[in-house]
């Protein structure tokens, strides 16, 4: 019991943390500076306080597994509909890498590279 807590403050609180200063830099953009970040944190973290106050725990599990599946489907649609909106299809965008700029298509050559201790270094 009490290694899960452990483990929950200690994912927890940095992911808050980023939560909330993501928030910060988004209002603070959005406003052009005209509203203050310390505002920002101190508005979003009382409202995520009543927040887990009138819901409960399970209330924050719910929000953030709707939060992840839609960033996990908007990861997967740019990545699919970006390449066809620009380029027509993936084939056309790495025919135009190839191109462009064809070294960004060779992901590692191993013979210039030793690995010591899973640790790649080049030589």
């Amino acid at each position: 019991m009490a290694f899960t807590a452990v483990i929950g403050i200690a994912f927890n609180v940095p992911y808050a943390q980023l939560q909330l200063l993501g928030t910060k830099y988004i209002v603070e953009l959005g406003s052009y500076f005209t509203i203050p970040g310390i505002w920002v944190v101190v508005i979003v973290y009382v409202l995520v306080m009543i927040f887990l106050f009138l819901g409960g725990m399970i209330s924050l599990a719910i929000t953030n597994t709707i939060q992840g599946a839609i960033m996990l489907i908007a990861m997967l649609s740019m990545g699919i509909l970006i390449p066809v909106i620009l380029f027509g299809s993936h084939a056309n965008m790495f025919a135009k890498l190839a191109e462009v700029s064809p070294a960004h298509l060779v992901f590692l050559e191993l013979k210039e590279f030793t690995q010591y201790n899973g640790i790649y270094q080049q030589l």
